[in-house]
């Protein structure tokens, strides 16, 4: 037999205390109320089964106490789940401590603005975008709507735009001095050349290096380029190119470790012949043969600041920089010093 619904007045005459405070404890109104009467009121709530109505304190506080998370595709977690598991672990882990929960935009719409009208529904109070591409619409639909967003690992030129990132330049010309530590001055990096920040950030790191060290040669390939093509194909590409590189920047590690794989077969030495390092520096780097010296990126850190963020805008109190960004470290392993 199902059992009555435990309701606020049985929660105050449990707690010896009015229906208001036990109403303001759980509509997240009790600044005036000490946190010892606060503490009580949730432990006997929690004894006798009380369960605030989400769609009453909603209506009664104008906040779900939830926040959207976007992919910047649906399948994210199928194919990138070394990347977008750690930064939504982190979401999921961070939101207990502001009182709020998680809701994910996972499905296929049939152009943006049906998305843009999803997410701003009323199902949430703000929204968490991961690593969407270029000049996106939907970043600036939302932008311009004035609802509350925090984009991760991207940002737009736009006034209310605020992110967390890594520090992409200094990355990768920790990578590059790393090469030249080894000697090494033919440099191919595999960047994606887009209109999103992270890639343009990464493009004018390398430019600026070279520039910087007239010594070495480099040249800078479109990464979707090299998905289009098999490892083997990469190989050949790399022997047409005007100087044979002996080192490799690749953006993608799982790309990365597909090129290692084929140059091996193709009879290369690495790290003799030829030294590689990746961006992300997860299990697909670190194990892979040989292991791959990869610039490893704090995503845990990411996620929670993300969700900090956002709770400030919500609430308000816009984070003084707009842009968060977290060093990149070099996880140096055989691919660029041997086994």
């Amino acid at each position: 037999m199902r059992s009555e619904r435990v309701r606020i007045r049985d929660v105050a005459e449990a707690a010896g205390v009015s229906p208001t405070t036990v109403s303001l404890v759980f509509n997240g109104r009790a600044h005036s109320i000490p946190e010892a009467t606060k503490r009580h009121v949730r432990e006997v709530a929690l004894r006798i089964g009380y369960r605030p109505h989400a769609t009453a304190r909603a209506l009664a506080t104008g906040r779900t106490q939830r926040i959207g998370v976007i992919l910047n595709t649906p399948d994210s977690l199928v194919h990138q789940s070394a990347y977008h598991s750690p930064i939504l672990s982190s979401i999921l882990a961070t939101l207990p401590r502001y009182d709020y929960n998680m809701v994910l935009h996972s499905a296929h719409f049939p152009d943006w603005q049906s998305q843009a009208s999803d997410i701003q529904g009323g199902l949430a109070d703000g929204a968490i975008l991961i690593g969407r591409e270029g000049a996106d619409p939907l970043t600036f639909a939302l932008l311009e709507s004035g609802f509350p967003i925090v984009c991760v690992s991207y940002h737009v030129d736009h006034p209310a735009c605020y992110s967390v990132d890594c520090d992409n330049e200094g990355g990768v010309q920790m990578a590059l001095e790393h090469f030249l530590t080894l000697g090494r001055k033919r440099i191919y990096c595999a960047i994606p050349q887009t209109e999103s920040s992270w890639t343009r950030e990464r493009t004018q790191s390398a430019q600026r290096f070279a520039e910087q060290h007239p010594e070495i040669e480099l040249f800078i390939a479109d990464w979707p380029s090299m998905q289009a093509h098999t490892p083997s194909e990469w190989i050949d590409a790399l022997k047409q190119l005007p100087f044979p590189p002996d080192a490799m920047l690749i953006d993608a590690e799982y790309i990365g470790r597909a090129f290692v794989e084929a140059a091996i077969a193709e009879g290369l030495r690495i790290p003799e012949d030829i030294v590689v390092i990746t961006i992300n520096s997860t299990y697909i780097s670190a194990n892979a043969h040989p292991p791959i010296t990869s610039l490893w990126q704090p995503l845990t850190e990411i996620g929670a600041t993300a969700v900090e963020m956002l709770v400030a805008l919500i609430n308000g109190q816009p984070p003084r920089e707009r842009i968060r960004r977290f060093p990149m470290r070099l996880d140096v392993r055989a691919s660029t010093v041997g086994g």
